[in-house]
């Protein structure tokens, strides 16, 4: 059995800037924080009982947190590992690699603004054959990555990174698999991207969203973002 090792890259300082114009930089945080809580909240679930073929296959699951800071709250630290490193995403990430290659255990890394995400998604990820599943945000980026065999993969996650990483599972010899999904391919950065979290989201960032005022509102055929 292999060790499965999960990576969510977390920025809260300053978090969702692209929501600056609609909220403040302490909503924008908290926000953030709801949206990590979804997420770990949804990989929790992977220990349950009902996930039993997972515990089968992997004798371990390990949820890490890496950020640049190291006084997030409480509930996060008495949880989960956390990993500080204050580099570049990329750089980051391909140090984690790294180390973590010597082992040889598959790692999902997933980022923390897809609150959508359910079980069932993360399942079909890891249970795919292909060597890569690339999860393709709906901007191009990659919203989650799945790498059976992190020795063979780099990470490049600036412009069209699903193509990046495409790429490289191509120029490695590596099988891959594009995981087209709504619920995983919707992540959280900017207006139009609040009304999809009100329409599909029933988690705790939904919750927060709708305590700000934040609505969805029916004009005609159209779904207009609104704030109270």
């Amino acid at each position: 059995m292999d060790k499965l090792d999960i990576i969510i890259p977390f920025k809260w300082k300053g978090a969702k800037s692209r929501l600056s114009n609609i909220m403040t930089l302490e909503e924008r945080e908290e926000f953030a924080l709801k949206m990590l809580y979804d997420v770990l909240t949804t990989l929790e679930e992977l220990h349950k009982d009902e996930y039993s073929n997972l515990q089968r296959r992997f004798r371990d699951i390990n949820i890490s947190i890496l950020t640049t800071t190291n006084d997030l709250p409480d509930f996060i630290y008495k949880r989960f590992e956390i990993i500080i490193n204050t580099k570049k995403l990329n750089e980051a990430l391909n140090e984690i690699i790294s180390i973590k290659s010597s082992k040889n255990n598959p790692l999902l890394i997933l980022m923390s603004d897809l609150p959508l995400i359910n079980v069932t998604v993360v399942q079909e990820i890891i249970n795919r054959k292909e060597d890569i599943v690339i999860t393709p945000g709906r901007k191009g980026g990659t919203n989650i990555l799945f790498i059976k065999n992190p020795s063979k993969f780099k990470v490049d996650y600036y412009g069209i990174s699903f193509k990046n990483h495409e790429k490289i599972a191509i120029d490695n010899g590596l099988s891959y698999h594009l995981y087209d999904s709504l619920l995983a391919g919707t992540d959280i950065d900017e207006k139009e991207d609040l009304l999809d979290l009100l329409v599909f989201g029933d988690g705790e960032s939904k919750k927060y969203l709708e305590k700000l005022g934040f609505m969805a509102v029916s004009k005609g055929e159209k779904i207009t973002l609104m704030r109270e």
